[in-house]
Parts: C-alpha cells; sequence; structure tokens
C-alpha cells in the first residue's frame, strides 16, 4: 500500500523521527493506526454505556460524603 502524505504532515513525521522518539516512518504510521484503532474501539464501547446508569454508578454514596464535606 503507498499512502500520500500532505507537507504538514510528512514534515511532522520527519520531526518525529528527528527527534528519536521512532525510528522511521513506518513505525510513526503503524503507531498512529495503532492509536486509531483504539480510539474507534473505545469510542464504540462508550457508545454502549448507559449515562444515566453511569451516572447513578458514579455518585453511588455520595450522599454521605457529601454530608460530611465542609463549605468551600
Amino acid at each position: 500500500m503507498n499512502i500520500t502524505l500532505q507537507s504538514e504532515q510528512e514534515q511532522f513525521v520527519q520531526a518525529l523521527i528527528e527527534s528519536g522518539q521512532f525510528a522511521n516512518a513506518e513505525e510513526v504510521i503503524q503507531t498512529a493506526i495503532r492509536s486509531l484503532f483504539e480510539q474507534n474501539r473505545l469510542a464504540i464501547e462508550c457508545a454502549k454505556l448507559d449515562p444515566q446508569e453511569e451516572q447513578a454508578i458514579a455518585e453511588e454514596g455520595m450522599e454521605f460524603e457529601l454530608e460530611t464535606w465542609g463549605e468551600y
């Protein structure tokens, strides 16, 4: 597979290599794709969550804790 990068993207890849963060362009692209894959996977999993249910879970036991906290 061949890809074409915009000039700005190519400069960014080159800067990452020159900084020593990556050994070559292939490593940069592989890392970027892994990151996008993970981001997409997390978005899919988050979409399955019920916001109201998650809020209720997050607030469990908070009534007691809030009563013991002083005013700010």
